[in-house]
């Protein structure tokens, strides 16, 4: 808003990156829990996050997992300072579209601990983004839980013999009780999330982790196919991924290899920014470009 300084936040599950008038902060913020009610987490992250704006009229601009109410920005503006004039939100698959395609048709892919596919063309469609606990198929949390899974099958004798099972057994203080220490750790998500980073560096060495890689990047590959279906016309002519997980040599190659086969007319192309980079075009996307009506305004 003309005037007004512009603060983006994009929240994930693993943390928070924010931007002052396109100026990205060193500072990282906490990620989104559980527990509490969306709006009032937000707020907190708004709150901490305006010490590093010099006073004045701000733009709150966020993209966040889980923002799926259009009653979001409202909810948040009693619990935000008086110097904050104007709160926009939207889904993080919103800002992940804007971020990389902008206000042109196509379809965006969004893989980290998550993973969210947007497709605009006729329709607007989105799928997955339905979080770790249900769903995010083939995100760095999938992986990390299929990860897991495999070790504890080699360690009761259930599974294959895996390399997994001593990397997972170092990564947590051991396999006893596993499921129950993690269970009472709040931070369970980003630290279940971090075994996909084993599974990418032993891909070409054992075969559990070759396995999972390939099923993540054929979960990949259905939810394209699904966004493209659903959004009809004109969203295969650009299909962007995007996010942390897909810097895998394994899983980028398992995913463009199954896109190959499910959506054999998708056009790929380079992402042009990220989710944050979306979250500060939030302003500016006009009432004509259908992503509008989904975002959150007060």
């Amino acid at each position: 808003m003309p005037g007004q300084q512009l603060l983006a936040l994009d929240v994930g599950q693993s943390g928070t990156a924010l931007a002052v008038d396109g100026v990205r902060q060193e500072a990282l913020l906490p990620a989104l829990r559980g527990a509490a009610p969306i709006a009032e987490q937000l707020a907190d992250l708004v709150r901490h996050a305006l010490d590093l704006v010099d006073g004045g009229p701000v733009t709150v601009a966020i993209g966040s997992t889980g923002a799926d109410s259009l009653t979001l920005a409202a909810e948040m503006r009693p619990r935000l300072p008086g110097t904050v004039a104007t709160v926009l939100v939207a889904h993080d698959s919103v800002t992940s579209y804007l971020g990389c395609r902008g206000v042109e048709p196509g379809c965006v892919l969004a893989v980290g601990t998550g993973t969210v596919a947007l497709a605009v063309g006729t329709a607007v469609a989105r799928v997955d983004g339905w979080g770790s606990l249900v769903g995010d198929a083939g995100s760095g949390y999938w992986i990390g839980r299929a990860a897991i899974d495999a070790a504890l099958r080699a360690e009761d004798g259930r599974g294959r013999r895996t390399a997994l099972r001593e990397r997972v057994a170092e990564r947590f203080g051991g396999l006893d009780s596993l499921g129950v220490r993690l269970q009472a750790d709040p931070d369970r998500v980003r630290r279940i999330a971090g075994c996909a980073r084993d599974v990418a560096a032993m891909a070409e060495s054992d075969d559990e982790a070759a396995r999972i890689t390939d099923d993540a990047g054929a979960e990949l590959a259905r939810t394209v196919q699904a966004a493209c279906r659903r959004a009809g016309p004109g969203s295969q002519a650009a299909v962007v991924t995007t996010g942390n997980a897909l810097a895998a040599p394994g899983l980028s190659a398992a995913l463009v290899r199954h896109l190959a086969r499910l959506v054999p007319d998708a056009h790929r192309t380079a992402p042009v920014g990220d989710g944050l980079d979306g979250a500060g075009l939030l302003p500016s996307v006009p009432d004509t470009f259908p992503l509008h009506a989904l975002v959150s305004r007060a």
